[in-house]
Parts: structure tokens; sequence; C-alpha cells
């Protein structure tokens, strides 16, 4: 089933995806300052993009089922290349907001058939490992979209919003022309279930048939790791740049040190984690870990204790993505792969919203304060990860009992 050329060429196209997607990051603080907004604006904005990308998720999954996994991602990769335009060109906060909301209706599109198209193209026996490379050649990309942003930012913050608008529409022609669709004989639309399933409560709902208790545990589990990396994603990029004085070039450069980490962590330490260890115990160490090196980073220590505990931290938190992306699938039937991967990324988004909401106004607060309930909430995490763990161990006895 697993075609090498095809997944070499879709790792090469997403890398170039992630690349531009992420170019905007670094110079947001001093965009939003540029235009006068308050501290907290950066989590309410991205609070606002999330939130979209929460409630259309779902109906992007749904609709890709018929239109294709391609075709879709192509769609709303253009989409989301306008609706940075318009945030470029937002000069108060109800422009700003609205910019966002379109951002996040058209980001979870193509975020959400790239996970199918992945899940499709891939055999049950290899999938852990290809979702790993996926995560992480992803990281780097993004890492090399902050580099590649923040320089060009530093000569001018609209030059990188142009750029990331150019090459979003390259990714989105080449995802058509390079790689063959894994939905050979599109369905019919029907065009009343979309209207539902653009409704993603609505669409949990639809997906009772799949949901059991320690299901329902690890997709909380999921809420709360991407509520902990969005509060810590967006207060760090805010806070080097105001305390430390980064600008956009400093944060650009961090975030690659990071990607490149991270990448050595995800075809070193992870794939023996896959081999040798079992992922739901595994994954426990690692959200351990990350709530440790987040916390001790939020102490008030110097500019270079604190880059060192966060690029500690950064390691370890790109491990438990891939590692969710592998289990989330553990069970279920591959007819469910649209449906299940629509309510992964819709809870991700979840998770998104309320992070970011937390980490702008606890930053008003406390400028230390987000770095410090995202510590907190990566332990609660781990907690629940080991109830989960006798939940699937529950199950397989009963299975096995039957």
């Amino acid at each position: 089933m697993t075609s090498k050329p095809t997944l070499i060429k879709f790792y090469i196209l997403s890398s170039f995806m992630m690349l531009a997607c992420n170019m905007v990051h670094p110079v947001t603080p001093a965009f939003l300052r540029s235009i006068s907004m308050p501290d907290y604006m950066f989590g309410l904005a991205f609070a606002a993009m999330s939130f979209t990308n929460f409630l259309f998720s779902p109906f992007w999954g749904k609709l890709s089922d018929s239109v294709g996994r391609l075709r879709i991602s192509s769609i709303t990769l253009v989409g989301y290349a306008f609706s940075q335009m318009l945030f470029m060109v937002s000069d108060s906060v109800e422009m700003v907001m609205i910019s966002r909301l379109v951002s996040g209706l058209f980001a979870g599109g193509f975020s959400v058939c790239c996970m199918i198209y992945l899940a499709e193209i891939t055999d049950k026996t290899n999938r852990a490992k290809y979702t790993m490379y996926y995560v992480a050649f992803g990281s780097v990309s993004a890492a090399g979209g902050y580099l590649l942003g923040g320089f060009i930012g530093d000569y001018a913050i609209s030059a990188t919003f142009i750029t990331q608008f150019i090459l979003l529409l390259t990714s989105a022609l080449l995802y058509v022309i390079l790689l063959t669709d894994s939905v050979e004989k599109p369905a019919k639309i029907e065009w009343s279930g979309l209207s539902q399933a653009a409704n993603p409560f609505s669409f949990f709902i639809q997906a009772k048939t799949i949901m059991t208790p320690a299901l329902l545990v690890f997709l909380i589990t999921i809420f709360f790791t991407s509520f902990a990396m969005s509060d810590y994603d967006n207060s760090l990029n805010y806070y080097l740049s105001q305390v430390f004085n980064f600008p956009p070039s400093y944060n650009g450069i961090l975030k690659a040190i990071m990607g490149m980490i991270g990448l050595i962590a995800n075809f070193t330490i992870n794939p023996w984690l896959v081999r040798h260890t079992d992922g739901r115990k595994s994954i426990v160490f690692i959200l351990v870990t990350c709530g440790t090196t987040l916390l001790i980073a939020s102490s008030r220590i110097g500019l270079a204790p604190f880059l060192l505990w966060n690029v500690l931290f950064y390691c370890f938190n790109t491990m438990y993505l891939p590692i969710q992306q592998a289990l989330i699938t553990d069970g279920q039937k591959e007819s469910a792969n649209g449906l299940i991967f629509g309510i992964f990324n819709s809870v991700k988004a979840l998770g998104m919203i309320f992070g970011s909401l937390v980490a702008g106004f606890a930053y008003e607060l406390n400028t230390t304060l987000p770095f410090v309930i995202g510590g907190a909430v990566f332990f609660i995490s781990a907690a629940l990860a080991i109830f989960n763990i006798f939940q699937y161990r529950g199950m397989k006895v009963r299975n096995n009992m039957e």
C-alpha cells in the first residue's frame, strides 16, 4: 500500500507548505504593536483563528470524502493565502479579528486533509513511523518558515506577508499537479449532510458509533496538550520580543534551532520509543518532562538559562504529537479516517482556542504566568494519559474474554 515515491513527494510538498504557513508568526508581535494593539490581542487573535479552525475542520474532512483530499488542501491553501493579505491590511481590532476568523476557516482544511492523506497512503504497520517523519519534517519546515519570515520582517513586515502569499499559492498548485489523490472514486456531494457537518458538535454526535470512554479520555488528553502548547507558543514570541527586545529575525533563529533539535529527536529518540516501548506509556514520560522543563523556564532566570530550558522543552514537545496521531487510529476502521481525523483536528483546535485566550490575558497579569499555566496543564495531561493506559488495558482484557 505504501508507495515510497508518493511519500517522498508528499513530505517535500507538505514541508514547503508548512514553511509558507509559518512565515508570519515571528513578525506578528511587531505587526500588532505597529498598529497599536493591546498586549492581550496576540492571544485573542489566535483564539479567533483557532475557533473557526475548530468549527470547520469536520466540514473539510467530510467534504474531502467527496471532493478529494488534495483538492480540498489546494482550495483551502488559496483561501488561507488571501486571508493573510486581509490580515496584513488590518488596522483595527475588528479587522484583525475578522481576518483571523477567515484564516482559521481555511487553515482547518489543509491541516486535516494532509493527516487523512498520509493515513490513507500508508499501511498500519509503518503508519506510526511515517507519521513521525511527517511531524519531524513539519516542525523543521515550520522553523524554516520562522527563520525566513523573521529575516524578511527585519527589512519590512509587509514583505513577509507578500512572500507568504506567493509561496502558499505555489504550494496549492503543486499539490494537485504532483500528487495523486487517495480518493480514487469521489462520492456524490450530499449538501444537506455537509451543512450538518459544518457544526462540529453535531459531528461529534455522528461519531458516537466509534466513541468509547477510552477514546474520549484520549481526546481530552489531546485537548490539554494542544491547550498547553498554544498557551506556550503564543506567549513565547511576544515574551522574547517585549521582554528581551528580540527583533523578528532573532525569533526566527531561535525557532530554527528548536526545529533542528526537534528533527534530530524525531529521527533518533522517537523511532526508538516506537520500536521498544508502548506508545501509551512513553507519552506519559514525555508529557511529564514537558511540564517540568516549562515550569523551570517560567522561573525568573536570565536569558541564557531561559533559552536553554525552552530548547529542551521543545525537544520533548515534538515527540508526543506523532504518537498521538498514530494512536488515534488504533482499533478504528479505515473507513472512519475522515471522521476520526476531523475530530482529532477539531479537538486540537479547541485546545488552541482556550490556550491562546488564556495566554493573552494571563500575560497581561504577569509575563511568565502563561508558562506556569502551560507546565501545569502538561502534568494534567500526563495524569489523564496514565488513566487512559488502564482504560485501554481493560478494553483488551474484555475483548480477549469475548
